[in-house]
């Protein structure tokens, strides 16, 4: 509760009852405007006697505050609050601007922007110190997936981590690891194992690299740095010690150096410390791989396409039967689905890896790999997508065509009530909204309506549903029987499966004996380094080298022109320049 004093109170009537409330064990808060004083009490009310607070000298009256958040309350402060940042005012009736780099990358391009932030009227400067390029979030709890993709692709030595997975192999399994996996964001090369409990001695390993190997004078590169320590503080400024000892190895051997360029560099390193652990890595993808290359248009909020491709591979379908999405967006689930069921690698969509501008590129051998569709599948399902926005479809009808879908992916404009049971076995893959980056007008209303339309015309198939708030699985009314934690950017979701039974719930169990009824949460624990996944024969353990031996079983076929070369109906690779 607040207690007003009268306008002009004296300084002993404000502290008589600053005293009482707090002999009475509460605590006070004071405010004073340029005619009233507040005086907000925090605690156990029922300690205080009202009535005795009112016959005090200056108490003008009591009010309760029953919101939220009682100390921030206007309530609690007579006069709207201004704060001060340096010389710009923030407050009622105040316009400040506010602008900057999203990224600042040096002092110069930070001084530069300054000048012209303040030429054009701004009151307050502001830089981001890291923007990573990736959502540090994208990947966690598809570790399990990506592991058992490696091993399928012919990976040894695959270890499972905290947000990623580790394997050995040689030149041609990075580029296969690059071009066939769904569900990596970018594939690393490990090129230095250290200790450096310093800045100083991180530059110290650095610069003993033989740097020739990786790049030279001609050429541009860009560090990230990701760092978990105590003892370094600030992923930029090991950026730059890593940076400076790349340039001063240079500038030692033959008097020049290669340029810096954070965009679309030639060279791509990695930096990860963990304490004194270090590990200086080449980013062989470039751009994220769950940049495809197929999506033209995005609608609000869109499924990354790495954790959508993670998803429909959880359920084990793989082209069995139909697959319907039926709150599409932008068409991203059924896309991943389509290729998927036609096994066409991602990678045909993407312009370039930034391994194709490294010293030991191996054209030859990568065109194998980029011209091989001997593991391509024919579909004889169809993937459904519908959306009861027709924006939506539109612009999932655009990702659809750039990718090369339109036989396999049918789209229609519909909204999730009218859904009617499918004539054939199918299953259900969706991600609804969640009321978080799209709102809605009754979100737990429409998750109702989900479980409804499930219940009822989705009987004898299963259903995969991704969301976040518990109050909307809740209002789905049917019980889930497999819960998978999975993050959809920084959000911690569940991807859950509901099988849609005919009949009596006893009648399905006794007909089904042997499988798991029981929900449960799926074990994604990431493993530790120590821990090592075995999915069927261990392999030789190969290195990422230059050795050419241990290649995969591809047909021999002679090398074609990527950029005239007519491909399949089916399959949608992109033109690519000769290098």
């Amino acid at each position: 509760m607040i207690v007003v004093m009268k306008p002009n109170a004296s300084d002993q009537s404000i502290g008589a009852v600053t005293r009482y409330i707090e002999e009475n064990g509460l605590h006070v808060h004071i405010s004073k405007g340029d005619q009233v004083t507040i005086i907000g009490v925090v605690g156990d009310k029922t300690r205080l006697s009202t009535n005795n607070l009112t016959i005090f000298d200056g108490v003008d009256r009591i009010l309760p505050v029953t919101e939220s958040y009682k100390l921030s309350n206007i309530k609690f402060h007579p006069d709207p609050t201004v704060v001060k940042v340096g010389n710009a005012s923030f407050g009622p009736g105040l316009l400040t601007v506010i602008a900057g780099p999203c990224a600042v990358e040096s002092n110069d391009q930070l001084m530069k922007i300054a000048v012209a932030v303040r030429k054009s009227g701004a009151n307050v400067l502001r830089g981001g110190a890291y923007k990573p390029r990736t959502s540090p979030y994208s990947f966690q709890g598809l570790e399990e997936v990506l592991a058992k993709e490696l091993t399928e692709l012919g990976a040894s030595n695959i270890e499972i981590g905290r947000r990623m997975v580790s394997f050995t192999g040689d030149k041609e399994m990075m580029y296969k690891a690059n071009f066939y996996l769904r569900t990596a964001i970018r594939i690393l090369k490990p090129i230095k194992h250290f200790e450096a409990k310093n800045a100083d001695e991180v530059y110290e390993a650095i610069k003993s690299i033989a740097w020739e190997e990786y790049l030279d004078t001609n050429k541009s590169f860009a560090v990230d740095a990701v760092v978990f320590s105590n003892e370094f503080r600030h992923s930029k400024f090991v950026a730059y010690k890593v940076k400076d000892a790349i340039v001063d190895y240079f500038r030692e051997k033959n008097g020049e150096r290669p340029s810096i360029r954070i965009n679309n560099p030639d060279v791509a390193l990695n930096i990860h410390i963990a304490e004194d652990k270090c590990t200086l890595s080449l980013d062989s993808s470039g751009e994220s791989l769950h940049r495809r290359g197929y999506r033209q248009e995005a609608v609000e909020a869109p499924l990354n396409e790495v954790l959508a491709a993670g998803m429909i591979l959880m359920t084990g379908w793989r082209g069995e039967c139909d697959l319907i999405d039926p709150m599409c967006g932008s068409g991203t689930i059924p896309i991943e689905a389509a290729l998927i069921a036609r096994n066409i690698a991602p990678g045909v969509f993407r312009k370039e890896f930034a391994f194709e501008k490294w010293n030991d590129f191996d054209q030859e051998l990568f065109d194998t790999i980029y011209n091989d569709d001997s593991q391509e599948r024919e579909f004889t399902h169809k993937v459904y997508g519908y959306d009861n926005n027709p924006k939506a479809n539109e612009i999932a009808t655009h990702n659809v065509k750039a990718a090369g879908l339109s036989k396999e992916v049918i789209l229609k404009i519909q909204p999730f009530q009218q859904f009617e049971q499918p004539k054939e076995k199918s299953i259900i893959i969706t991600n609804p909204p969640y009321g978080e980056r799209i709102s809605t007008n009754d979100l737990l209303g429409l998750y109702q309506m989900i479980g409804e339309r499930l219940k009822h015309a989705f009987a004898g198939n299963d259903a995969w549903i991704l969301s976040y708030r518990e109050e909307c699985f809740d209002q789905i009314g049917l019980k889930p029987s497999v819960k998978v934690p999975l993050f959809n950017g920084a959000l911690e979701c569940e991807f859950r499966k509901y099988q849609l039974f005919d009949g009596k719930y006893k009648e399905f169990r006794t007909e089904n004996k042997d499988r798991d009824f029981k929900p449960r949460r799926e074990d994604t624990r990431p493993r530790r380094n120590s821990e090592r996944v075995e999915y069927g024969e261990r392999r030789e353990r190969r290195n990422f080298d230059d050795k050419r031996e241990g290649r995969g079983d591809f047909k021999n076929r002679d090398r074609k022109d990527r950029g005239n070369e007519e491909r399949k109906e089916f399959k949608p690779r992109f033109k690519r320049e000769e290098k």
